[in-house]
């Protein structure tokens, strides 16, 4: 009998820790699990041409499109976004960067990347999961990782980020 409860406590334990683990990463706050949102993962985001002179040209904003090695700039600071359509973080960090595309610092690059779909990526760089920011330079060789599934949520965020890591 000892043997037995030997052998099930730990397989319980482990169960148990799994579990809260994975309702951790799947609900990060109440707020955002009642939020729904539908986002195409090749969509590309646009800064709509106006005749105001109020708004910069889109070349004289930062980007955010869909991962193209020949998107990758010299004169700006290259990010990686290794998002999933399924990942509730990776959804509020996809709309907050839509919505911010037209003030995007110039020195940014934001490229998003289907975590799904881009293995080769992901092994490139060494991705191990979803909400993961990959600092480039314009050949696409590594600077940095940053990960951030709560703490990077939003253009602020990121930029703060680089700025911690001095880049």
């Amino acid at each position: 009998m000892k043997r037995i409860f030997l052998i099930i406590l730990p397989v319980i334990l482990i169960a148990l820790l799994v579990f809260i683990v994975s309702t951790l990463n799947s609900n990060p706050s109440n707020e955002q699990s009642n939020t729904a949102l539908t986002i195409t993962p090749t969509q590309d985001v646009t800064v709509p041409q106006t005749s105001s002179d109020s708004e910069p040209p889109a070349e004289m904003t930062g980007q955010y499109r869909e991962y193209s090695k020949e998107l990758l700039k010299a004169d700006r600071t290259n990010i990686l976004f290794f998002r999933a359509s399924w990942c509730p973080s990776c959804q509020v960090l996809h709309k907050n960067l839509q919505s911010a595309v037209g003030s995007l610092p110039t020195s940014l690059n934001i490229l998003y990347v289907d975590y799904d779909e881009s293995t080769s990526l992901k092994q490139q760089y060494g991705v191990v999961m979803q909400h993961t920011l990959v600092v480039v330079d314009q050949s696409g060789s590594k600077v940095k990782t940053l990960r951030g599934l709560y703490s990077l949520n939003t253009v602020d965020d990121i930029i703060n980020a680089l700025k911690k890591d001095g880049i």
